[in-house]
């Protein structure tokens, strides 16, 4: 996470529980407009307060993601699970045996992000023959670990999921306001990127000074936005993305990406904020201005979008106190994790192809603001 050079201040990311549910998700390139559903469906969606939408996911199957800030890592966990990237490399503000003492699962889940879909699968097959007790049958099946040939009517049947996940690349001890002097040698060998995101931003600190908590804060974005221009893509300076995988063919993404590098694009910034004070009060979209960028998008988070991402405390999970059970479990949710939450998409100003739509947006607002 972000460091602010202050004593007592440590970053936080608040991640909040997913709410249950299903909904189809959009992935788009960044020159495809976000689609735009009808008022009325939408106001009829809220009115009866389900998600029927098509949920705004920023990500495709051809991006290089960088995460900082992560806390549990559960949302590199979501983010690799359910939606084909290609490339995402995992940091923290922690170092590693600071992680481990704040969340004591931590460890299993980022030996899952550091495996790829062939280790998982391996692993998962030792269990499966360790827990059949090694009987007759099994050990006839399972003969050198390997799998019985596919008779031919099960070589025919079509498979649900082709998609090989490549492994996260994990990153421990990462300040993202030095992401582009102290750890750039660190991140060199995945740069440029075309997604670098950073979600519930917060130094934390037990300040209850709410101007002083804003100007801290104020400072973490901007040295964030500052440090993360440099390791941005663009399209003559294309991401390196990982090649002979096999994706689905049921994306949305247009011919003209097959026809071109797909790592040749404008990268983007991807900053996710609560909704309200004090929030609002950062001003995030004055910040950006004054770091070279400009906000060309902002919408709700999705949470649906994200099945298994939760809120994790900075100071680690909390098992003691009068709102938890003799488990450690709390006993009822934590006023964070049923809040909205804002998206905001930024590009550097000067990146090649802005012109054009600077242009276009010189009477109007900002940024496109979507629901």
């Amino acid at each position: 996470m972000g460091k602010v050079k202050r004593q007592a201040q440590k970053h936080s990311n608040h991640h909040d529980n997913l709410r249950k549910g299903k909904a189809a998700v959009v992935r788009r390139q960044h020159s495809q407009k976000p689609p735009q559903p009808a008022k009325k469906a939408t106001s009829q969606a809220a009115t009866n307060g389900t998600s029927q939408g098509r949920l705004n996911v920023p990500f495709t199957k051809h991006d290089n993601v960088l995460l900082v800030g992560e806390g549990d890592f559960s949302f590199s966990s979501s983010l690799r699970l359910h939606h084909k990237v290609n490339r995402i490399t995992a940091t923290c503000y922690d170092s590693k045996e600071t992680l481990e003492s704040k969340y004591p699962d931590i460890t299993k889940r980022i030996r899952q992000l550091e495996q790829s879909d062939r280790e998982i699968a391996a692993a998962s097959q030792l269990e499966a023959v360790s827990d059949d007790n090694f009987n007759e049958d099994a050990e006839a099946e399972w003969k050198g670990f390997s799998p019985s040939p596919a008779s031919p009517e099960q070589e025919d049947e079509p498979q649900e999921n082709t998609w090989r996940r490549p492994p996260v690349n994990v990153l421990y001890a990462i300040d993202a306001t030095k992401l582009s002097s102290t750890h750039k040698k660190r991140l060199g060998p995945y740069t440029p990127f075309t997604k670098i995101v950073f979600n519930f931003p917060h130094v934390g600190g037990l300040s209850t000074d709410v101007n002083r908590q804003v100007r801290y804060n104020q400072e973490l974005l901007v040295g964030f936005f500052k440090a993360a221009k440099g390791l941005l893509s663009s399209p003559s300076r294309p991401s390196r993305l990982i090649q002979s995988e096999e994706y689905d063919e049921d994306d949305d993404v247009s011919e003209d990406d097959y026809k071109r590098n797909p790592g040749a694009v404008k990268g983007q910034i991807l900053v996710t904020l609560f909704e309200g004070e004090p929030y609002t009060l950062w001003n995030i979209r004055d910040l950006a201005r004054h770091s070279g960028l400009r906000v060309v998008e902002s919408f709700k988070f999705p949470w649906l979008a994200y099945p298994g991402y939760q809120h994790a405390r900075t100071i680690g999970e909390i098992t003691t106190g009068k709102d938890r059970s003799e488990e450690g479990r709390r006993k009822g949710a934590w006023r964070g994790e049923e809040r909205e939450a804002r998206c905001y998409v930024l590009e550097d100003k000067k990146s090649e192809g802005n012109v054009r739509r600077s242009r276009k947006r010189k009477q109007g607002s900002d940024d496109e603001d979507s629901e």
